[in-house]
């Protein structure tokens, strides 16, 4: 499940544990990501720690869009391209599919995956 909205969250009436696993991201020149999701979590976060200046086209965080009639119609983008700059963050649905392109400079981030468990009683 994910939620529509912060209020959406802020409404559930049912105890939860939020929980969280995390890791550093140390891009050297050519580094990247193939596309991919995160399993298992419900969001992630990407935290831009220190991004070099980038060429043009390099060091894009890619956000692939899983509707295909909204794309194949026009209506929004296929892919959206992100080019980021140190401190900004970025929280997203964990099933969104993402890569990164091969990158010109160094690049420091710092991900997260969230967890949402009812609490047993």
């Amino acid at each position: 499940q994910f939620w529509n909205s912060l209020e959406e969250f802020n409404s559930i009436k049912d105890p939860v544990n939020i929980n969280y696993n995390s890791w550093l991201i140390d891009y050297n020149k050519g580094g990247w990501q193939n596309i991919h999701f995160h399993r298992n979590s419900e969001f992630t976060g990407i935290w831009f720690l220190d991004v070099e200046e980038q060429q043009d086209q390099y060091g894009e965080l890619h956000l692939h869009n899983p509707n295909v009639p909204s794309y194949t119609h026009g209506l929004y983008k296929q892919v959206e391209k992100l080019r980021p700059k140190t401190d900004d963050l970025i929280i997203m649905p964990a099933w969104l599919h993402h890569s990164v392109t091969p990158t010109s400079a160094k690049r420091k981030c710092f991900v997260w995956n969230g967890f949402v468990d009812p609490v047993k009683s």
